[in-house]
């Protein structure tokens, strides 16, 4: 576990600041699952809090080093994790459904942040996709669309000019946080401190600029809210 700590730590230090992958909506989601588990394997070798936020920008549009654009097209994740350990955030009004900002100074950032051309973030609940049979998912456990606030939110960079804010409103684009804590177990949507739910779900489709492909390359990645373990279903 040491070993692991260690490992995990030199990574955040060597890896550089941002990478943009440009590919199928394979890759896309290969790397959404690879940002989740190696939130989840830090939270629990470092015994920690860690947060993915995930962000959809129009993909029509240059990424603005000012300020972000929502819309469709581009996906922008983010790995942060608490600094001393703890929640960083008062569970109690978290429990009474109330969103909670996390503190920039009190957080890390964990690996780059990630920018997935060409995808695009829908909700696929009501279709068996691979395995996963139709209508298992409730509404509120679709990462970054599910209706209401986010349960957390927090701004990038984490120094500086905000240029991205994960979580809060989904608004014109996808938007959400997902947490996994120190027993790598997953939350995200409001109220779920108080009723955590069974599995979590993002899914893509291929999108040509801010158009999805509606052809089969449909993919969803469940998390388990138990585990934190993620699963890929594809048609």
């Amino acid at each position: 576990m040491v070993v692991l700590a260690i490992m995990t730590v030199l990574f955040v230090l060597v890896a550089p600041v941002i990478t943009s992958l440009s590919g199928n909506v394979t890759a896309a989601s290969v790397a959404i699952q690879g940002a989740f588990e190696q939130a989840r394997t830090y939270a629990v070798a470092n015994n920690t809090y860690t947060w993915v936020g995930i962000f959809e920008e129009d993909g029509t549009k240059p990424s603005s080093r000012n300020s972000a654009q929502p819309g469709a097209g581009r996906i922008v994740i983010c790995v942060v994790a608490s600094k001393d350990g703890t929640s960083i955030y008062s569970k109690a009004n978290a429990e009474n459904q109330e969103a909670q900002t996390l503190p920039s100074a009190s957080l890390i950032q964990i690996g780059k942040l990630i920018k997935l051309e060409n995808v695009h973030v829908v909700d696929a609940s009501a279709q068996a996709v691979g395995k996963r049979a139709a209508r298992i998912i409730q509404q509120g456990d679709l990462i970054g669309l599910a209706s209401g606030v986010s349960l957390f939110s927090f701004g990038y960079p984490l120094s500086g000019s905000t240029l991205y804010t994960f979580g809060g409103s989904a608004g014109a684009g996808a938007n959400g946080i997902v947490q996994f804590n120190p027993q790598g177990e997953a939350i995200s949507n409001v109220g779920s401190l108080a009723n955590p739910s069974v599995n979590l779900e993002i899914a893509v489709r291929a999108a040509h600029g801010t158009h999805a492909d509606n052809a089969a390359n449909l993919i969803a990645l469940d998390v388990s809210g138990l585990t934190g373990q993620t699963t890929l279903y594809r048609p």
